[in-house]
């Protein structure tokens, strides 16, 4: 098992190599600097702060100055935030997406995961049914559409949560929800799915003939193999959760990670844009990592490199 986990270990840092080139890669390539936009200063000026920063260099000795910095942690400094690094920046946010992205991803499993157990064992049920159409909306509906929806029902015309911002358990209500439907909806499919082909085989017809309880199959024989696809998507859902989202964030003024993001788009603050991307590539790698290691302890033969 050791062996396995180090073997998928390694391939981290190819990926995210290639992830911190690419984001420097198109970056840079877009017409344009952080001190175009701003406020209306010389061309002396402006030329006096891409020295300051750097940008005056050639890309190859940014780029090298930059993985450098990478590989002691430094992420380097945020533009628009008047010289603080991005790992502060980083760490002011992540507080707020992770506290949101853990509640959806709570959400994402207690609504998802039961509601396809429970539709793959009554299957052509009033549940079934009902999974199947909980699914198809929560699928078809965008996130910022659905947060459009629930703030003009809940909180304007009913008045039940508040609208904006971050403090209290009811302002992540609706940004849970938006958030969470989509993800919850993809997870009861898969589940519905893997449930009717798992309680098909013929192990579970031989665990039943042998006179186990119907919990103990469900449980021990169904449930256990059937969520093995579901780890598939888990891992990724809560990378993605966890790391903030960017359209939620805003809707909301939520102050997390994407938010931070989205606001560093607009000022072409570099140093952010980069740093957070390689934040969030570090994250769900690292979840699949996880993913991985789950996979190797739920199937022998994964990790033994049979199947």
């Amino acid at each position: 098992m050791l062996i396995y986990i180090v073997r998928r270990a390694l391939w981290l840092v190819p990926v995210l190599w290639f992830v911190a080139t690419l984001t420097f890669v198109l970056m840079h390539a877009i017409p344009g600097g952080p001190f175009d936009e701003d406020a209306p200063r010389t061309a002396n000026s402006a030329r006096n702060l891409e020295v300051k920063y750097g940008l005056a260099e050639s890309l190859p000795t940014q780029y090298v100055r930059y993985m450098r910095g990478l590989a002691t942690g430094d992420l380097g400094i945020s533009f628009q935030y008047q010289d603080r690094p991005v790992t502060e920046v980083i760490a002011g946010g992540m507080g707020t997406s992770a506290t949101l992205g853990l509640l959806t991803a709570l959400y994402v499993l207690v609504v998802g995961v039961p509601l396809g157990v429970l539709a793959g064992l009554r299957e052509r049920s009033l549940i079934d049914y009902a999974s199947i159409g909980f699914a198809t909306i929560g699928a078809s509906l965008p996130s910022f559409v659905l947060a459009i929806f629930l703030v003009t029902v809940l909180s304007v015309r009913l008045q039940w949560t508040p609208v904006l911002g971050w403090g209290d358990a009811r302002h992540a209500i609706l940004p849970v929800i938006a958030l969470g439907s989509l993800p919850a909806s993809y997870i009861a499919r898969i589940t519905r799915v893997a449930m009717i082909e798992v309680k098909r085989e013929d192990y579970i017809r031989t665990a039943r003939a042998k006179g186990l309880r119907e919990r103990t199959v469900v449980l021990r024989h169904m449930a256990r193999n059937a969520l093995i696809p579901v780890l598939t998507l888990i891992g990724p859902i809560t990378a993605h959760l966890v790391t903030g989202s960017f359209i939620i964030e805003q809707v909301f003024a939520i102050p997390g990670i994407g938010r931070a993001f989205v606001q560093a788009g607009f000022a072409r603050d570099y140093g952010v844009i980069m740093g957070v991307t390689l934040f969030y590539a570090t994250v769900v790698v690292g979840a699949n990592l996880v993913v991985d290691i789950l996979y190797g302890l739920a199937d022998p033969r994964i990790r033994e490199g049979r199947a």
